[in-house]
Parts: C-alpha cells; sequence; structure tokens
C-alpha cells in the first residue's frame, strides 16, 4: 500500500487559492491518505499578502480542527511554515510554544528586507554567488535552531534561474551535514 501524503498545503488563510475544506475534497479525490495544512506565517514583517496575519493563528487553528473533527476519510494535520529569521529564534520558539501543531515547517524567504520568490527584479544588480552563501547560510540556520520538523524549499534562491558563478555543491554538502546533525 502506498501512502500519499502532502504536507505542504496553503488555503485562504494565506496565499493559497482555496479553502480547506476544497483541498481536503481534492486530496481525498486524488487518493491521499494525508495531508497537512501550514499557513505561511511571517512574524517579523508586516502587512505581507501572502502571509497570515500573526493574529488570526488561532482562529486557524480552530478552524482546521474543527475540519479535522467532521472529516473522517482522511487524516488532516495542522502546521505553520514559519519564516526562519536567524537571531530570532527565541522569540518564534516563544510565539510557536503558544499553539498545539501537528509539525513546524522552517523556510527561508527573506534575505534582508525582501523576499527571493516574489520576482527576478530582486537579484537585478546583486551579487548572485554571495545571495546562494546568504541563502544557504539562513537555511543552515534554520536547520539547527531546531524550532522546526520539516525544511521547505530548502534551495528557493533557484527559482528564477539565476545561478553562482561557482559549483553550489559545497553549500549542499554544508546543508545536509546540518540535517544529518
Amino acid at each position: 500500500m502506498i501512502y500519499r501524503t502532502d504536507y505542504h498545503i496553503h488555503t485562504t488563510f494565506s496565499d493559497g487559492k482555496s479553502s480547506p475544506e476544497e483541498y481536503t475534497n481534492n486530496a481525498i479525490a486524488a487518493g491521499l491518505s494525508e495531508i497537512g495544512f501550514s499557513e505561511h506565517l511571517s512574524l517579523f514583517k508586516e502587512n505581507q499578502d501572502w502571509c497570515m496575519n500573526p493574529g488570526n493563528v488561532k482562529e486557524y487553528i480552530e478552524y482546521i480542527r474543527k475540519l479535522k473533527s467532521i472529516t473522517d476519510s482522511i487524516e488532516i494535520l495542522t502546521g505553520l511554515e514559519v519564516d526562519h529569521v536567524p537571531g530570532r529564534e527565541k522569540e518564534i520558539e516563544q510565539f510557536l510554544s503558544n499553539f498545539s501543531l501537528d509539525y513546524r515547517i522552517g523556510s527561508v524567504h527573506y534575505l534582508g528586507e525582501k523576499t527571493v520568490d516574489l520576482g527576478p527584479e530582486f537579484y537585478e544588480g546583486k551579487n548572485i554567488d554571495r545571495l546562494y552563501e546568504s541563502y544557504f547560510d539562513n537555511v543552515v540556520s534554520a536547520v539547527s535552531s531546531g524550532l522546526y520538523d520539516i525544511i521547505g524549499h530548502c534551495d528557493l534562491i533557484r527559482i528564477f534561474g539565476y545561478k553562482p558563478t561557482f559549483n553550489p555543491e559545497p553549500l549542499y554538502e554544508k546543508l545536509a551535514r546540518a540535517m544529518k546533525k
């Protein structure tokens, strides 16, 4: 038996296109055994249209709890995809400790004040080599923090096809060592 899952689902609570019910029905139709909702949460950036407002986390968790209680044909988990910001680990942990989650995804979207995935203009005029090094350093920081059960899209920096002038294999090896540890 194949156990099919998806733990990286965003709904209209953040930047998803559909309600939790619609995703649940589609997952059942697709034969998935288990799904997990993991809304985007950025604790240190305000007014991000692709993230859930931190004040709405309790409402989100309660909404998914109610959906779980009326759905018996698929296992539903509740998670969050949290923007990892190096140096802010204590604040992240303090915030997350207020909620009962099935899992936490740690992701790096930001390098400085901008996200790496909202458009290729982020990369224009920048040193791509340095961006790769910084991005992977931040992902290693997320892994090493112990705050997360899953690391999301660990090489999102590649999204628009910009490549460093060097072989990035050592960056991946460093990340793999941190994950192994």
